[in-house]
């Protein structure tokens, strides 16, 4: 098979991948192939995918029950057990935020071994915790630059947004620092982001449109899908600037 061919299986192996191996070949950069790859690698690993994408859900949903819980019988309380309440809430949002954090990252392990055809399983979920705080650091840069981007007129941090997608996934797949992999992601979206922003918008639009004829049915269906679209894009992007540096 033509070695130079971005798409070509050839020995299962990609110089910038720290997965052990690569059995499934990348798909092209469209939505149809993209929500393709998506529905096969959810038919071969259903358990897995609904498991990854739904068991962050829970701790989320805990922490903010209790926080209501404790919101609401502070309401007829005086000043300074509101005061300590408030603190509690604000504490309890920044371990929740954490908590999420860590699954998301073990979220990003998982797919980005399911996307190149490797086993994966749900104990992955809980296993990036030394990439915790940087990843913690790139989601902060990440935010800090896509605000001031939205600032400046809207558009350059849609620009920002699509360049940096990915740094998550760099960060986890290559174990880059936090600069290194917002770099990376800047690397592999260079001259796709026009590309990655319509896969985004179109991926978004028919998801949004069978949750609609489904009555909310669909969006069970719609997180998973769109949840492992970016996975799929990281990995065609990985092979497309395989033959430029990694930063």
């Amino acid at each position: 098979m033509d070695q130079d061919n971005p798409f070509s299986a050839g020995d299962g192996q990609s110089r910038d991948v720290r997965n052990d191996g690569d059995n499934l070949p990348p798909v092209d950069m469209d939505p149809v192939a993209i929500l393709t790859r998506c529905w096969e690698l959810m038919s071969r690993n259903p358990g897995t995918v609904a498991g990854a994408v739904l068991l962050p859900l829970v701790p989320s949903f805990g922490f903010q029950a209790v926080q209501y819980g404790l919101q609401l019988a502070a309401v007829k309380q005086d000043q300074n057990v509101q005061l300590a309440v408030n603190v509690a809430v604000i504490a309890i949002s920044m371990v929740s935020m954490a908590v999420s954090l860590f699954l998301q990252l073990g979220v990003y392990r998982i797919f980005t071994r399911l996307v190149r055809g490797l086993p994966a399983d749900i104990s992955m979920l809980v296993g990036e915790l030394r990439n915790l705080l940087p990843g913690f650091l790139a989601t902060l840069l990440m935010v800090l630059a896509i605000g001031v981007g939205l600032l400046l007129l809207i558009v350059p941090g849609i620009v920002l947004a699509l360049g940096l997608q990915f740094a998550l996934y760099a960060l986890i797949d290559k174990e880059l620092d936090p600069i290194a992999a917002l770099r990376e992601s800047w690397r592999l979206t260079e001259g796709y982001k026009l590309t990655i922003f319509v896969v985004n918008l179109v991926i978004g639009i028919l998801m949004l449109a069978l949750s609609c004829v489904t009555l909310g049915v669909g969006y069970l269906l719609a997180i998973p899908m769109m949840a492992l679209s970016q996975a799929v894009m990281y990995h065609s992007l990985l092979h497309l600037k395989a033959d430029q540096p990694t930063f």
